[in-house]
């Protein structure tokens, strides 16, 4: 059987593991960003990559995957490795520490991650003792309606529009300033075009978007709240803004449609305690530290 070896990816060699990569990490190796990638390759054909980068103290993996008919013969081991050897190293240029930890964090939406999870439990990896984010998901029906919300909870509040009655020009703006300050966002930003823009909401005043929700449906039987904020001072005004992204929901959905929330922080983590009656988490995040 021929040996799987790991090779990493020079800007100029981009092309060849797109198959493997979102088109964010693509375009971030073709942009020549700081990103570390590496290969798998069989018989001379690329089968698989990882991709990821520095983020503080930490290397994040972004991105692992390997072709369905070359899973379980080692491919996703070796690019690990390779990963952890580089990470063992110290570079000429020191941008990369001896013995720096890997984390990497997934949502189990899919059957492809939730069989990551084992994956990394076999070469070493633990759960971060840091969650966040948090993927938690609950039927529809078990989201509390309006009525069964306190009136004292709610707050009568303007300017609350859909994604479709907003001007880009305004969505461009939130993204951008988003992007910069590294609020929760989807990928591709406010307008990208897997964000429905009819279930996704925006509070409006004097003229910028002070908190928005958005919602991207993964297949009929999923949808996804894939990014939650609020610049605004009244907390109220964020749960009002959800209670009519859930009307709006119920609208269209069934009441065993499953709903993907994000939390990205403890007073998150505390909307979905309260919005949910029974909610599972549905990701995780796990560390390693390399050998020093």
């Amino acid at each position: 059987m021929s040996e799987i070896k790991a090779f990493p990816i020079r800007e100029d060699e981009a092309l060849k593991a797109s198959p493997f990569f979102s088109q964010e990490v693509f375009d971030a190796l073709k942009k020549g960003l700081p990103l570390t990638a590496f290969v798998a390759v069989k018989d001379s054909e690329a089968i698989g990559a990882v991709a990821g980068a520095i983020d503080g103290y930490i290397f994040e993996i972004w991105s692992i995957y390997v072709d369905p008919q070359y899973r379980r013969q080692g491919a996703g081991t070796v690019l690990i490795n390779a990963l952890e050897e580089l990470l063992e190293s110290v570079t000429e240029d020191k941008t990369v520490v001896a013995g720096m930890p890997i984390r990497v964090r997934y949502t189990s939406l899919t059957e492809d991650n939730r069989a990551l999870r084992p994956f990394f439990l076999k070469l070493g990896f633990v759960e971060d003792p840091i969650p966040h984010p948090m993927y938690y998901v609950g039927y529809l029906d078990d989201i509390k309606s309006r009525d069964k919300i306190s009136s004292r909870s709610l707050t009568r509040v303007s300017g609350i529009v859909p994604f479709s009655q907003t001007e880009d020009k305004l969505l461009k703006l939130a993204s951008n300033v988003s992007a910069q300050q590294g609020y929760p966002m989807p990928e591709g930003g406010l307008l990208s075009g897997s964000v429905n823009r009819e279930l996704s909401f925006c509070i409006v005043r004097e003229g910028k978007i002070g908190a928005y929700v958005t919602v991207e449906e993964i297949d009929e039987d999923l949808v996804e709240v894939s990014a939650l904020w609020s610049g605004l001072e009244n907390p109220m005004e964020l749960l009002s803004m959800l209670i009519i992204l859930i009307d709006a929901l119920r609208k269209k959905y069934s009441p065993e449609t499953k709903v993907a929330m994000l939390a990205t922080n403890d007073r998150a983590d505390k909307l979905v305690d309260y919005l949910f009656r029974y909610v599972e988490p549905r990701s995780f995040r796990m560390v390693k530290i390399t050998n020093l």
